[in-house]
């Protein structure tokens, strides 16, 4: 077979298509402007859950009044502006029980959030237009097996 006598073909098209930008419909960061509300109807009711006995004790003396002081500020200050203390997980930070709960939850664990309340004590969950649907609180946190997100001490 003889080489086609075209070496250099040209594509044709019909038309030129226009050029096109991404554009987001929705600005992601709005909520950080918004007053915090909370959501409990997606708390896990097996594990770090909000029926367990210890937060029982502590929920009306810790829990609600810390709340309560969050609802008075935008979401900007609670998690740009403690950034150590209030912020996003990585997933390899998960504990193993964790990562599979958020799945058996059917939630994103790369989308998990922490605040923290006191001490060792935490709220995990994700925010959804302005509300931050509480999925876990660990009263554990540290450097331990049981807590939904190990803490590595330093410098031990």
């Amino acid at each position: 077979m003889a080489a086609s006598k075209r070496k250099n073909k040209e594509i044709k098209q019909a038309y030129q298509p226009k050029e096109k930008e991404v554009r987001q419909r929705k600005n992601p960061d709005k909520y950080y402007n918004l007053h915090p509300a909370w959501n409990f109807s997606s708390c896990d009711p097996v594990k770090w859950s909000v029926n367990s006995k210890e937060l029982h004790d502590c929920f009306w003396s810790e829990v609600f009044p810390r709340m309560q002081d969050w609802e008075k500020s935008v979401w900007k200050d609670i998690f740009l502006d403690a950034k150590k203390q209030n912020h996003s997980l990585e997933v390899g930070n998960l504990s193993a029980e964790a990562i599979k709960r958020a799945g058996q939850l059917y939630i994103e664990p790369d989308g998990i959030l922490s605040l923290r309340l006191q001490g060792t004590h935490r709220i995990y969950g994700y925010i959804e237009n302005g509300i931050f649907n509480i999925v876990w609180f660990d009263l554990n946190h540290g450097d331990n097996d049981e807590c939904v997100c190990r803490s590595h001490k330093k410098h031990t």
